[in-house]
C-alpha cells in the first residue's frame, strides 16, 4: 500500500517522501470518517458529498488564515492564546457537537461549523465517537422509550458523555421544522440543565445568515472559556 502511494505521489505530486507520508496519512483518516458516517446511516453519495463539503471549506479556511496572517505581518493575535483567549499550552475544552450526521458533518450546511471550532482551540465530539451499544444503553435508563433510533443514540451518546464528565459543553444542531430534532434537543437539554453543562441549539436551514449563526457560537465559546477558568 505505501509502495502505491509513493508511486501515485512521483505522478501527481512532488514525489517528496514528507508529502507522501502527509497525503497518505490524510486519505487514511477520510477513510475512517467516511466508514463512520455510513454506520450512522448515511448512503454512500451522502458521505462523499458530505466530505467534499467539508474538504472545500476546510481549503478555503487555510486560504483565509493565509491571508489574514498575510496581513497581520505573520503574527498571530493574542500574544500566545488562540481565538477563545486559551493558552496553547491548556488542554482544549470537549464540546459535544449533536444532531443528525446530514447536519453535523455537512460543512457546506453548518458553515463550517467543525473547522471553526477547532479554529477556536475546542476539540470536537460527535455521536460517532461512543460505540452504539454504550449510547443504547445509557439511553435505556429513560423513563420513556425513545422511538427514533438515531435519537436514542443522540441522547444515549450524551448521558454517556456526561456520566464520564467528558464535556463541557453541548452543541445542538436542528434542522428547521424538523419535530424529532425538537423533541431529542430537548431531552438532551433537560439532562444538561440538571447537570449544570451548558447547552445551546442550533436551527440550520437553507436561509441561515452567517453573521448571526456565527455570533452565538462565537458567544457560547467564550461562555465555556471563560467557565474554564473560574
Amino acid at each position: 500500500l505505501w509502495r502505491a502511494a509513493c508511486d501515485a505521489a512521483v505522478q501527481l505530486g512532488d514525489g517528496s517522501a514528507r508529502q507522501t507520508k502527509a497525503a497518505f496519512h490524510a486519505g487514511q483518516s477520510m477513510q475512517k470518517e467516511y466508514e463512520q458516517m455510513l454506520l450512522a446511516g448515511l448512503d454512500p453519495n451522502q458521505a462523499i458529498a458530505s466530505l467534499d463539503c467539508r474538504d472545500s471549506w476546510d481549503n478555503r479556511e487555510r486560504d483565509r488564515q493565509r491571508s489574514s496572517g498575510r496581513r497581520n505581518g505573520g503574527k498571530a493575535e493574542g500574544r500566545g492564546t488562540g481565538e477563545s483567549g486559551l493558552s496553547s499550552n491548556m488542554p482544549k475544552p470537549n464540546i459535544l457537537l449533536l444532531g443528525h450526521p446530514y447536519n453535523v458533518h455537512d460543512g457546506g450546511f453548518n458553515l463550517g461549523l467543525k473547522t471553526r471550532l477547532s479554529g477556536m482551540h475546542f476539540r470536537v465530539t460527535t455521536m460517532e465517537s461512543v460505540p452504539a451499544r454504550n449510547a443504547l444503553y445509557e439511553a435505556d435508563k429513560l423513563s420513556k422509550a425513545i422511538f427514533w433510533s438515531l435519537g436514542r443514540r443522540m441522547v444515549g451518546t450524551a448521558m454517556h458523555l456526561f456520566a464520564a464528565e467528558q464535556v463541557a459543553g453541548v452543541m445542538h444542531l436542528a434542522a428547521f421544522g424538523c419535530g424529532p430534532d425538537s423533541m431529542i434537543g430537548e431531552v438532551v437539554e433537560r439532562e444538561a440543565r440538571r447537570l449544570s453543562i451548558p447547552f445551546i441549539s442550533l436551527v440550520l436551514d437553507e436561509h441561515t445568515g452567517e453573521a448571526g449563526f456565527l455570533t452565538r457560537v462565537e458567544a457560547f465559546g467564550e461562555m465555556l472559556t471563560r467557565r474554564g477558568r473560574l
